[in-house]
């Protein structure tokens, strides 16, 4: 596998990752250096972590708005990773490559393995024309589209398969010009090992002097980014808060990202730096069950622009996973996944709404509890990683499927015991 990403904060390549390890299959998966995370530290090039070889390459997640700059670290690093898994090929014979965007052109650097047979599916996690056209504005974002479809539609077309994370993205990719046969879904779902309620933590952690009133607690957890609109939720809490509609309140924000620096300064300026508090790092996700049940609400403020239109929440599925309840912006693509019983819905960008609506549940308990239990039952009940794993084994198997006479050895080894290993 192969990602411009930290291996150890991308819960989808993870996931995905671990799933092949734990029935015995090898995988190596080149990635970017790891910073320090909660203050580990992690060796430089390459290291075992849940049985999948990570091999940190020497270079950094570019951090900025400046969009050259954007561009030549993927350019740089699909380089990069040409150079690593051509070498690695030759030497270990993979079966398979897979390939995490973004960007999509990072599939390039499988090409000669690609060329001598190696299968390989490019794992889109976002249409990354409709990302840009929201994170940048200039006068060459219409012609920088163009060229943004254009490298879409032909890396599609040097995998062997497309993998995208719901339906809706599925089709646009149709529309775009990619084979149906040639695309399948593979959602976002939680860990099931990690998101479940057989070992969800119960209760609330003791933070108050016996006697004082506990707050109401909001939650927050993922990339600090503009267009997830957070401002939006800090205006709902200033209106709750000024307002003395839920008293007291608190909001914890879990993560970090480019806006954090605006969105400290928005919660000074209304006034909420005893009541709001930014934890301004990444949370490993084998914490983020304890720290998510600490919260009575769930917050997702998604902005309305033709990205996060079409976004299904990650954060979502897994508050849905452990029956944390959830307020969330009404978007197109979540309103066909999660209806009005599983969560609230507020229009996007209207604070005073999801104000209200964060009143209404505040004062409504059992409310919290049906829409939590609905959405447990309903979406990880349909859409939970069990399924979603059979469906990846399905189609990792079927591309790398023998030859009759391997497939008649596989077959009398299998008669002796001899478990059979793959190698990604």
């Amino acid at each position: 596998m192969f990602a411009y990403t930290e291996y150890m904060t991308d819960p989808r390549v993870r996931r995905e990752a671990q799933a092949l390890t734990a029935r015995g299959d090898q995988v190596d998966f080149l990635c970017l250096r790891q910073p320090p995370l909660n203050d580990q530290t992690y060796p430089k090039g390459w290291f075992t972590v849940d049985g999948v070889n990570v091999c940190q390459l020497p270079f950094k997640k570019y951090q900025g708005t400046n969009q050259i700059a954007y561009l030549l670290s993927y350019v740089i690093f699909t380089l990069l990773g040409f150079w690593w898994i051509t070498g690695l090929w030759l030497r270990k014979h993979y079966q398979l490559i897979q390939v995490h965007t973004m960007p999509d052109f990072l599939v390039f650097a499988a090409i000669i393995p690609r060329i001598f047979g190696c299968k390989v599916i490019l794992d889109m996690h976002d249409l990354t024309s409709d990302l840009y056209s929201v994170k940048f504005r200039s006068k060459w974002m219409k012609p920088l589209i163009g060229g943004l479809r254009l490298q879409e539609r032909l890396s599609a077309g040097l995998a062997n398969h497309v993998l995208t994370v719901h339906e809706p993205y599925r089709q646009i990719l149709i529309e775009r010009g990619i084979k149906p046969k040639k695309v399948s879904v593979l959602m976002n779902a939680p860990d099931d090992r990690i998101f479940s309620m057989e070992t969800r933590p119960t209760g609330k952690l003791p933070t108050l002097a016996p006697g004082t009133t506990p707050p109401f607690v909001l939650v927050y957890h993922g990339t600090i980014a503009a267009r997830y609109g957070l401002d939006v939720m800090l205006r709902a809490v200033a209106i709750l808060r000024d307002r003395k509609l839920v008293d007291p309140v608190r909001l914890v924000i879990y993560g970090k990202g480019d806006d954090l620096p605006r969105l400290r300064a928005i919660s000074s300026e209304l006034g909420l730096d005893d009541i709001v508090y930014f934890h301004g790092k990444h949370v490993p996700t084998e914490q983020l069950p304890e720290l998510l049940t600490q919260a009575d609400l769930a917050v997702v403020p998604n902005l309305k622009n033709p990205f996060t239109d079409y976004v299904l929440p990650t954060k979502l599925m897994e508050y849905a996973a452990i029956d944390v309840p959830a307020v969330m912006a009404r978007t197109l693509v979540v309103s066909q996944y999660f209806d009005d019983e599983m969560v609230a819905y507020f229009e996007p960008g209207d604070a005073e709404e999801l104000a209200r609506q964060i009143t209404a549940l505040a004062r409504d308990p059992a409310r919290r509890r049906l829409m939590a239990r609905v959405a447990h039952q309903r979406f990880t009940g349909r859409y939970g990683w069990p399924a979603m794993k059979r469906a990846y084994y399905d189609l990792v198997d079927g591309l790398c499927r023998r030859q009759p006479a391997a497939r008649q050895q596989t077959s009398l080894a299998a008669t002796e015991s001899t478990p059979t290993t793959n190698t990604y």
